[in-house]
């Protein structure tokens, strides 16, 4: 069937450009169609060797399939790119929050220095858990080091704690309630 259809062509392009070549009067004109009509004669001629040659050639999927490569690849280097974001906004917001509850609780514990601070945040930036360690500020070159003692505040009025001094436990509450969400649990070790 291709071998007929490819000798169909090659014979009715010849009839057709010797048709034309007799309606055509000038010398220059003929010699334009005979150039142009058997460089067409040629195309079809070779035309089998060219469909073998690239008969696997299909460039349109291999483009889509391409596109569709590199798009997963953007998708998940986008999400990959999105999550180290998130993280990093996360720890800088936590380090800029513990950064000010450290400046505001010095600024308000005047005998006391803050040695450390670790805190958890919740998805909405607000304080879940807080670890303060103090210091007893040292005013002269010999240092006296006491025992470190644990102890536990909760935020909400109830609980009571009888082993930190209540000017203190307030002054720690009062400087730090807007860090705090309601059910905060806050830990202070004194040493």
């Amino acid at each position: 069937m291709f071998l007929k259809e490819w000798l169909n062509n090659i014979v009715y392009i010849s009839i057709f450009s010797v048709f034309i070549e007799i309606i055509v009067v000038g010398d220059a004109t003929k010699k334009l169609i005979r150039l142009t009509t058997g460089f067409i004669i040629i195309l079809v001629m070779i035309s089998p060797v060219t469909k073998w040659i690239f008969r696997d050639l299909d460039l349109g999927s291999r483009i889509v399939e391409q596109a569709e490569q590199m798009d997963q690849l953007t998708d998940k280097n986008r999400q990959n790119l999105k999550s180290q974001f998130d993280s990093l906004v996360a720890e800088q917001s936590r380090e800029m929050i513990k950064e000010k509850m450290a400046l505001e609780l010095q600024s308000r514990l005047e005998d006391l220095e803050v040695m450390d601070l670790k805190i958890s945040l919740d998805y909405e930036g607000k304080v879940t858990e807080c670890n303060v360690i103090l210091s007893p500020k040292e005013n002269d070159s010999n240092r006296h080091i006491s025992e470190i003692r644990q102890i536990d505040i909760r935020v909400d009025e109830s609980a009571e704690n009888s082993r930190v001094d209540k000017e203190l436990e307030s002054q720690i509450k009062s400087a730090l309630q807007s860090y705090f969400t309601k059910d905060v649990k806050l830990t202070i070790y004194i040493g």
